[in-house]
């Protein structure tokens, strides 16, 4: 496996296993206000993540030795950044929709 698709992998595995923990740590809620926590909680940390991997990829762009490896790993974080960007909404309105059921 490359170093571009383990580096995807790993940051997806990263918001997966974070989306998880919230889930859990806010699944006892109830009453009215049920999910609004975990649903904060959501709004704030998939872009944070996404900025982050964006900046470590701009890191690695902007880097003098333009080799091949220095360009999986930019790829890899730029897609990354993306591709959480997409899912973390999704995360959090379906957390919030397990939440809200139970």
């Amino acid at each position: 496996m490359n170093l571009q698709k383990k580096i995807i992998y790993i940051n997806l595995a990263i918001l997966v296993a974070i989306a998880f923990i919230f889930l859990i740590a806010s699944i006892g809620e109830s009453g009215n206000y049920a999910g609004m926590g975990y649903g904060l909680l959501m709004m704030v940390y998939p872009p944070v993540h996404a900025v982050i991997c964006f900046i470590i990829g701009m890191v690695f762009f902007l880097k003098v030795h333009r080799d091949e490896r220095n360009k999986q790993i930019t790829r890899g974080f730029f897609i990354s950044a993306g591709l959480i960007a997409v899912i973390g909404p999704s995360l959090c309105f379906g957390g919030i929709g397990v939440i809200d059921a139970s």
